[in-house]
């Protein structure tokens, strides 16, 4: 008798709980909770000594990203190929720009900032490289990747979505006209260089 009330709350609960989680005031107003209410300045204090604080903020960061990207339409991935550390120093510079904002402000800045970019359909990963000297993307960012480096005159082809030699061969190209390390990869410092 135990195992179906269980069942049959937990049930209640998952199918409430997506519309509580999305769930406003009428006039758009919210509770924040969490690291979101502290200011821009904490964020900064405890980014400068890399403390126990900073990977909270990290990680209340993170778990925003991920509701946004399951509840905003059409969006997959907000973020798809910049690390923590990458967004944690974008919010550091929002920040440093305005230390007053909360750190729910900054982060909500970024996510606007970042919205253009976002995958919004999952059409596979590839993996680039091996061991350490390796990166995985989206196809979608492949076939971005090979635009951008068509518009540059780097890529001569198909923009496909298929990280080949000719495409490598052009990463390679880019890098070195940045005076950047020539591995071929579409790293976290290509990419910024190549869509800011």
């Amino acid at each position: 008798m135990m195992k179906p009330l269980i069942r049959l709350t937990a049930s209640i609960f998952l199918a409430v709980m997506p519309l509580q989680s999305m769930a406003a005031s009428s006039s758009g107003d919210f509770a924040l909770k969490g690291y979101g209410q502290q200011s821009c300045s904490d964020f900064l204090a405890a980014r400068e000594t890399a403390n126990t604080e900073y990977l909270r903020f990290g990680s209340w960061m993170l778990g925003y990203l991920s509701g946004y990207n399951q509840f905003v339409e059409d969006t997959l991935d907000i973020a798809p190929w910049q690390s923590a550390d990458f967004l944690a120093a974008v919010v550091a510079n929002i920040c440093r720009a305005d230390p007053d904002l909360t750190f729910f402000a900054a982060i909500n800045q970024m996510t606007t900032a970042l919205a253009p970019q976002r995958i919004t359909s999952d059409p596979g990963r590839q993996q680039i490289g091996t061991g350490e000297t390796r990166a995985e993307l989206y196809s979608t960012m492949i076939r971005r990747l090979q635009v951008q480096l068509t518009e540059r005159g780097f890529f001569i082809g198909e923009a496909n979505g298929e990280y080949n030699s000719i495409t490598e061969a052009a990463v390679r190209a880019f890098q070195a006209s940045e005076e950047i390390d020539e591995t071929g990869l579409p790293n976290e410092q290509t990419l910024y260089l190549l869509f800011r």
